[in-house]
């Protein structure tokens, strides 16, 4: 009798269990759906000329068709704040030095490394003296985004889950997302490691482990593959058949018998 007792109190309480658990999944299932909703039909973004028409293809990939150049660029930055506003708000964080804000001390080395750098105070100062045309293309583009962040209802859920809003978009930030996007793909790293290479040993050999591209390789140029000028010569350093050779250590002249451990050997 009391064995029971106790499972159908057991049964009960696992019951209860789901029945908080499934409201909670259920409500916290449709704050997403609002946030991730994509608006339809007719919207008024203020500061715009004329009409812009939007047109999403089966991907939901937008197509914008505007009568000015400034309102594409306030459309651009309307969607943009529709799709992508996480991704704004990180790179912006990003470039402005300020992701420790909400990561705590985890992101301080990358605050750093970014004001080391002083990208917040180089997008500031190309900010200032930016042209005209292109003033009023991040202008129109900064009030596009701004725009829809005035008509969030439910904003998305990374905002809600670290319990922030995000502040108003300026010419500033898409300079420094631009900064960003630069760092991120260059090749810094390869240049430092090229520096660091020519100080520690004869120019030779630093221009052995980083090769220029090589006079006879193909170019494209609108969208079509040049030949090279002429064929490189029998012999001719600069051939991929000398590359091959050379890199095997069996040719001869300067570099021959510099293999990659023996330019890191003598790097370090």
């Amino acid at each position: 009798m009391r064995h029971t007792r106790f499972r159908r109190r057991a049964f009960f309480a696992t019951l209860a269990v789901l029945w908080v658990a499934g409201l909670v999944v259920t409500w916290f299932w449709f704050r997403l759906a609002a946030s991730a909703e994509r608006p339809s039909g007719p919207r008024a973004v203020p500061g715009l000329a004329d009409s812009v028409f939007v047109e999403l293809d089966s991907l939901g990939i937008p197509t914008v068709r505007a009568s000015t150049e400034r309102d594409a660029w306030r459309a651009l930055g309307w969607l943009h704040a529709s799709d992508r506003l996480w991704q704004l708000e990180f790179y912006r964080r990003i470039g402005t030095g300020r992701l420790a804000e909400l990561f705590g001390e985890r992101a301080l080395s990358t605050d750093r490394f970014v004001r080391t750098l002083g990208l917040p105070t180089i997008a500031g100062r190309a900010a200032e003296g930016l042209p005209d045309a292109e003033r009023e293309a991040l202008e129109a583009y900064a009030a596009g985004v701004n725009a829809r962040l005035d008509m969030y209802d439910e904003l998305p859920p990374e905002f809600q889950l670290l319990r922030f809003e995000p502040e108003p978009w300026t010419i500033e930030h898409s300079l420094a997302v631009g900064l960003v996007m630069n760092l991120d793909l260059s090749h810094w790293r390869r240049d430092l490691a090229r520096h660091q290479a020519a100080a520690a040993m004869p120019p030779e050999k630093a221009a052995w482990l980083h090769p220029a591209y090589p006079a006879w390789g193909p170019r494209t140029l609108d969208g079509r593959i040049e030949p090279p000028a002429a064929s490189p010569a029998a012999g001719d350093a600069s051939s991929p058949e000398a590359a091959a050779v050379g890199a095997s250590g069996a040719g001869t002249g300067a570099g021959a018998g510099w293999g990659p451990l023996d330019v890191l050997a003598a790097a370090s």
